[in-house]
């Protein structure tokens, strides 16, 4: 994320739970959310290590999501940007585990 003075960025990435069998997502937890704004710049990192309770049922089908949102703004002449999968800017997962209780 980089941003120019007059510009902001943000970035916020979800665990998602999906029902396919009716239809409907059952659970979200927000696993990161990061802002900059004026001339702030910055990469995310670390241990993001959440959880998103959910009861399933026997016999239904069940997706689980990672979704990413950015949004950037700019106003004036400098730039705003904000990069996921170019060069050393990208989104990496090394593992996502899913345990039943």
């Amino acid at each position: 994320m980089v941003t120019g003075f007059g510009g902001s960025a943000h970035w916020r990435v979800y665990g998602k739970v999906y029902d396919a069998t009716v239809g409907s997502w059952i659970g979200e937890v927000e696993i990161f959310d990061k802002s900059r704004s004026n001339g702030g710049s910055g990469a995310a990192g670390g241990d993001y290590s959440k959880s998103c309770l959910v009861q399933l049922q026997a016999g239904h089908q069940y997706v689980f999501l990672v979704h990413s949102e950015q949004d950037v703004s700019q106003y004036g002449p400098f730039v705003t940007m904000l990069e996921s999968g170019d060069g050393s800017y990208h989104t990496r997962w090394n593992k996502i585990r899913l345990r039943w209780q």
